[in-house]
């Protein structure tokens, strides 16, 4: 299908016709500028909306056309599938990090970049430095991208961060709604299993490796597991035209979700095999409390579960709040708490992901390594709050008073 044939098969999703828009401006139709200057626009119904549509519309269909030329492992390829299919991801450029959230200048650099699918401009005096390390990515040159220092395994729990920083957002947003949600809950299967603490060394493992991120606690009880996933071909590349699949894009996320399922029925199934017998206990307990998969990317899309949690939250949380914001339905309520759930919680994950590649900037060998790891430690030695520029501000502010005292 080349461009003028995807335009014209998508210009069918519109109610705006050809026709219609010629009305407009043709004096011989029998469309609105045939009225008196009086009556002028009365005979249409959000024309001014439709006739903007129809002019997105080309320029949607020529990103398209560029989007078919792009490589299946480009990342902006990848960024273009992501973000495009989670409503939170867009959030990104429309939404305004709050407290909390506010970005670095070095965190946004890495958050914009990433977002769109750009090489790290951080990265850009690191050539050839090859990353630090005894694992997977260990002696390796980095990437532009940086997916080679992100997914190397390397010391400083930089993921377990990265997961905990995003969880503690999803407990503040329940928080908000007034939902009961705990985390990282101990003995969910209990009876079916036996306390951690009541079991030997060999066993602790095995019963601390079902334990759940967070436990819901509402109409329903389900579990919440969060997974943070890197971007790497594994999850996001070799990809088929967007359009060919019906916009299927949410690819990376699915598969990150059905796995999470999977492992936690192996779990259960394992389990029942080491304490009860292979009787199901764990795994029909398993059935009956359900398992919510919450997985972020790096672009900061998220899966389905987590977009329906959200929308949850803000639909408990508008009933309550509703007349506390000065909102005249609680639908009005909602449309602004999800709004500000979805970014707030973009802003956790795009934060998170730039963090990862920060920390690990230390484990790049080279020149460049060194004195950046150097800047950090002064930085974070002289300046807590990590802006030696306000540091200096405060500097000058206090010789200013002590000038006016003497």
């Amino acid at each position: 299908m080349n461009f003028l044939e995807y335009e014209s098969e998508t210009a069918k999703e519109f109610k705006v016709t050809w026709n219609q828009v010629k009305g407009l401006i043709d004096p011989k139709s029998d469309g609105p500028m045939t009225d008196t200057i009086v009556n002028f626009g009365r005979s249409a119904q959000k024309t001014q909306k439709e006739i903007s549509e129809q002019m997105e519309l080309r320029e949607v269909a020529a990103m398209w056309a560029l989007y078919d030329g792009l490589s299946p492992n480009d990342h902006r390829r990848w960024s273009l599938e992501a973000t495009s299919a989670s409503r939170t991801a867009l959030t990104f450029l429309v939404g305004w990090p709050e407290y909390g959230h506010d970005f670095t200048r070095e965190e946004w650099h890495i958050a914009i970049q990433s977002y769109m699918g750009l090489p790290l401009s951080i990265l850009s005096s690191f050539a050839g430095s090859k990353v630090v390390g005894k694992g997977v990515g260990g002696g390796v040159d980095c990437d532009k991208y940086g997916r080679v220092l992100a997914t190397a395994q390397l010391p400083g729990a930089d993921w377990w961060k990265a997961h905990n920083f995003v969880m503690r957002e999803v407990a503040e947003q329940a928080g908000v709604a007034g939902v009961d949600l705990t985390l990282e809950p101990a003995n969910v299967f209990h009876p079916e299993l036996p306390s951690a603490v009541d079991v030997s060394d060999d066993r602790f493992k095995a019963v601390e490796g079902i334990r759940p991120d967070g436990l819901l606690r509402g109409s329903t009880t389900s579990i919440v597991e969060l997974k943070v996933i890197r971007h790497t071909e594994a999850w996001y590349g070799g990809s088929e035209n967007m359009r060919a699949h019906k916009g299927n894009n949410r690819r990376a996320m699915d598969r990150r979700a059905t796995r999470t399922e999977w492992e936690y029925k192996k779990k259960a199934k394992d389990l029942d095999d080491l304490f009860n017998d292979g009787e199901p206990k764990v795994q029909n307990k398993l059935g009956r409390l359900g398992l919510q998969c919450l997985v972020v990317g790096w672009f900061g899309e998220i899966s389905r579960d987590f977009e329906d949690l959200l929308d949850w939250f803000a639909d408990e949380g508008s009933k309550e709040l509703h007349r506390d914001m000065l909102c005249l339905t609680e639908e009005q309520a909602k449309a602004i708490m999800l709004f500000k759930m979805r970014s707030r919680v973009n802003s956790a994950v795009m934060k998170a992901q730039a963090r990862i590649i920060l920390s690990r900037l230390r484990h790049l060998r080279g020149r460049p390594a060194a004195i950046l790891s150097y800047a950090e430690k002064a930085r974070t030695r002289f300046f807590p709050r990590g802006d030696p520029s306000a540091a200096l501000a405060r500097h000058g502010a206090m010789g200013r008073v002590h000038a006016l005292r003497a």
